[in-house]
Formats: structure tokens, sequence, C-alpha cells
């Protein structure tokens, strides 16, 4: 799985976490290491995929996304946690220009965020 993003901060409760945004990937994946450092639940997939269950939280200009995610286990990554499709589908992030963090997003976007997805204000923000 080719890591040509660049990484972008994030928490799973109160640990920072590095996470790459990755288009080329349909699903989520996490590192065994970030699993066994956070005592992550885990299960197996319909295809025999271990998967975690995690609380994302993705830092905003003005706030964050907040996400309970499947992430598949991986251990050929680079980052913490690869966020594909099945995130960046749903938040429709907008880098700033140095593609270091993600700017506010558009009320429309915030609005059709379905769950496990949301975003809040940095006011209203508690993880």
């Amino acid at each position: 799985m080719p890591m040509t993003a660049t990484p972008i901060p994030a928490f799973i409760g109160q640990s920072s976490v590095t996470v790459l945004l990755d288009p080329s990937s349909e699903t989520s994946w996490i590192s065994p290491v970030l699993v066994q450092k956070l005592d992550l639940p885990c299960s197996f997939g319909i295809s025999g995929v271990q998967v975690a269950t995690a609380d994302v939280h993705v830092p905003t200009d003005g706030g964050g996304y907040h996400s309970h995610l499947p992430l598949s286990v991986s251990y050929h990554l680079t980052a913490d946690i690869v966020l594909g499709n099945n995130w960046l589908g749903h938040c429709k992030r907008i880098l700033s220009g140095d593609r270091r963090r993600i700017l506010k997003p558009l009320l429309t976007t915030v609005t059709d965020l379905l769950p496990p997805h949301s975003w809040c204000s940095t006011n209203r923000l508690s993880f």
C-alpha cells in the first residue's frame, strides 16, 4: 500500500497518533503495535482479517472529526493509522496549502455526515 500522503496528527482517546490519508486504499488500517499499546478491542472480519475498533479524532481548523471506526490490522504500515476511502468518502477533508493540517469543513459536509462520523467545533470538543 503506497504511503505518499503527508502525516496528519490525530488522537485515539488522549493518545497522539500519526495518520496518513490514502485515497488509494478502500479501507482504513491500524498498526498492531498501536492496537497492543492502546489495548484496543479486536475481532476477525468476514475475510479473516483482524479488525480493531477505535474512536479516532482528527483535528481540523476550528474543531475536529470524530469517527468510531473498524480498522483492519496491518503489519506493513509506516504510520499508526491509514485512513482510506471508508473515512475519506464521508469526511470530505480540505488540506491546508502546506498539507500538514485539515481545514474546517464546509457546513454542507458537516450536515451530510452519517454515523459513525461527526464533526464538532473546538468549543464543543471532548475526547
